[in-house]
């Protein structure tokens, strides 16, 4: 072995092994939430909204869009799991980090089908998706059972791309096409991001065989289904911000804020902890940005039939385009939350899939070589990545530790609301009584007072334990 091989087998070798650390400790991180959630009910804020809190027709209920989002997906689930007498939210957290191991395995897939010669880069940038994939960072979608549809939807972009490469070298099989038939629809039926991954679908449309005609059909419904929703329950309070400069402050903070500062300092919008998360989202996006640009803008006008390889980043734009539009008017600084993080990550993770497939596939000998992508800078970008990772090393940590104790306060606060629910009819209007069961209450951020977060002020609390909410509760937990 010479000493250039050498060299770049120890490179490998170390980058590969500290990036497994880290995928470990993301792992565990997971792991242990399921541990600490599995078979225990508990309801957080919008969950309530599973149960039919007040009444209404099963049907209308199952349909009816939440803050504009059709749920439908998840309130079947809870009614399938009271139906079957077991905890209706025990397992929800479980089967969303199924969908994140699941993602593990199309990550593999996906840089197994790029992958056309032996590379030894091929395990650093798979372990840098996943690192990304199974982010501590979206802890807000981690311990939130309300939030599988996220995690659905998600894995269904990463199927979709791996795919599309599988379509490439084989003819549509029977299950690709009952696949592009059925997922567009459980999408739109699942959350509002849904119909981002339906658009995703377009490019289907120009691959030759059956799969086509599938694709129309899942396609066509899933508007039907996303148009008579919005026509049947429109959402009056939302309004779109058109300020041009607050829209693009929001997305520069989303698309540069994949690093984030730990729970704690999450809120502390001027300390000193959120300088080199924002710096290290940055560095890596412009480069990874510069680096590709012009490939993007190439793909779409001159090779139609490979803007599959762009589905990643397609979703992500739109999540990032249309959440500007109708959050940046709660604050730039909320474009940074925990939550979006599992939809805004597809953006980096897009553009590493598509920045190692252009180095493996020669798409533009004709081209100049100015745009070509070399070795160099695929060594370079990996570098640049773990050492942000290492500089960042303190705030994952600490993020992991601190979504274990949040997501057992939130349990802890759930079950003292649910025994005061219990116990209304004993001490009704005894504000003595009501307050001991208050006081026991941890209002940390992140975990809040149940059942909605106006429950801090006592009077709203007081109001909550002779109201839907807690009838829910006992009809849950009896």
């Amino acid at each position: 072995m010479n000493f250039i091989s050498l060299k770049n087998y120890n490179f490998t070798k170390i980058s590969t092994n500290l990036l497994k650390i880290f995928c470990i400790f993301n792992i565990f991180n997971l792991i242990l939430l399921v541990v600490n959630s599995f078979g225990k009910t508990i309801i957080y804020e919008d969950s309530f909204m599973l149960f039919n809190p007040f009444e209404e027709n099963f049907w209308t209920w199952v349909f009816k869009s939440h803050n504009g989002h059709l749920i439908t997906l998840s309130k079947s689930i809870t009614v399938i799991f009271k139906h079957l007498s077991i905890s209706p939210t025990g397992y929800n957290i479980t089967i969303s980090i199924l969908f994140i191991f699941l993602g593990i395995s199309t990550l593999k897939k996906i840089f197994d089908s790029i992958c056309f010669h032996n590379d030894v880069f091929k395990d650093i940038y798979f372990l840098i998706c996943v690192y990304l994939w199974t982010s501590s960072a979206q802890w807000e979608n981690l311990i939130w059972e309300f939030q599988i549809p996220w995690f659905l939807i998600a894995f269904f972009v990463l199927n979709l791309t791996l795919r599309y490469l599988i379509l490439e070298e084989e003819k549509s099989s029977f299950i690709s096409n009952i696949y592009f038939l059925l997922s567009p629809i459980v999408a739109c039926l699942s959350s509002g991001q849904g119909i981002f991954y339906v658009n995703c679908l377009i490019p289907s449309l120009f691959f030759k065989g059956q799969i086509k005609y599938y694709s129309v059909f899942g396609i066509l419904i899933s508007y039907i289904i996303f148009i008579t929703d919005k026509i049947t329950y429109p959402t009056g309070n939302l309004s779109l911000n058109l300020n041009l400069i607050e829209n693009i402050y929001y997305i520069f903070v989303m698309i540069f804020t994949i690093f984030k500062p730990s729970i704690s300092d999450f809120s502390q919008i001027s300390k000193i902890e959120w300088i080199i998360p924002i710096l290290s989202s940055t560095v890596l996006q412009l480069f990874l940005i510069k680096k590709n640009i012009l490939k993007i803008l190439i793909i779409i006008k001159n090779k139609i039939n490979q803007l599959h390889i762009l589905t990643p980043i397609l979703f992500s734009l739109q999540f990032i385009l249309i959440t500007s539009l109708t959050r940046s008017k709660y604050g730039i600084h909320q474009a940074a939350v925990s939550r979006y993080l599992t939809c805004t990550n597809f953006l980096i993770i897009g553009l590493i899939i598509l920045f190692f497939y252009l180095n493996q596939l020669n798409v533009f000998e004709n081209i100049s070589q100015k745009i070509q992508i070399k070795n160099k800078d695929i060594k370079t970008f990996s570098n640049l990545f773990i050492l942000c990772l290492l500089l960042n090393t303190s705030f994952i940590f600490k993020t992991i530790f601190a979504t274990q104790n949040l997501y057992l306060t939130r349990l802890d606060n759930f079950q003292i609301f649910s025994k005061a629910c219990k116990e209304y009819n004993k001490f009704e209007e005894n504000d003595i009584s009501i307050k001991k069961y208050y006081d026991k209450f941890n209002p940390k951020i992140g975990a809040n007072i149940p059942p909605l977060s106006d429950s801090k002020e006592f009077l709203n609390f007081k109001n909550y334990l002779d109201s839907s909410y807690c009838k829910s509760i006992k009809n849950i937990t009896n």
